[in-house]
């Protein structure tokens, strides 16, 4: 995503914003791939079309289904950065690249998963579930299959699923 005069502000507290925070702090980490976060954004927009979990990302974006709902790197990624920076300036500093760009790198994700911009990973994927939780699906619905092994390259996923 090219960001431009004209490109759309995204607000912290928005429907986007929620979305692009979840992703970032699901994965923020410097071993994660663009491709991870597209999965975690992609099941975020995919649960709110299925309906199954509510009617509006409030209702999805939750502690119970993401665990980023209770971490720092979600409730406030600014602070959350420059803490980072304070606490271990060193390995900040190796890593500000990184790190920035991870925060740029969730906002995008998040940007084309709720606007359906471009391929999807995983068609039909409805629920992400982050480490140290295992890999299980908190409604118990049976009717789903885990996928995480069937896409390449992933890291720090454990649980992510579509219908059968």
């Amino acid at each position: 995503m090219k960001i431009t005069d004209n490109a759309p502000e995204i607000k912290p507290e928005s429907d986007l914003g929620k979305i692009a925070r979840v992703v970032y702090g699901e994965m923020s980490g410097l071993g994660t791939s663009n491709t991870d976060r597209a999965v975690v954004a992609e099941s975020i927009v995919n649960r709110k079309a299925t309906g199954l979990y509510g009617d509006t990302y409030s209702d999805i974006l939750t502690p119970k289904q993401y665990n980023a709902m209770t971490q720092a790197s979600f409730k406030d990624p600014y602070k959350y950065m420059s803490e980072m920076e304070q606490k271990s300036p060193y390995f900040y500093a190796a890593n500000e690249k990184k790190i920035v760009g991870n925060f740029l790198d969730a906002y995008s994700a998040a940007y084309k998963a709720y606007n359906n911009i471009g391929p999807r990973v995983g068609n039909g994927v409805v629920s992400y579930v982050s480490p140290p939780l295992k890999s299980t699906h908190f409604n118990g619905d049976k009717n789903l299959t885990n996928i995480t092994l069937s896409i390449s390259g992933l890291k720090g996923i454990s649980g992510v699923w579509k219908r059968k």
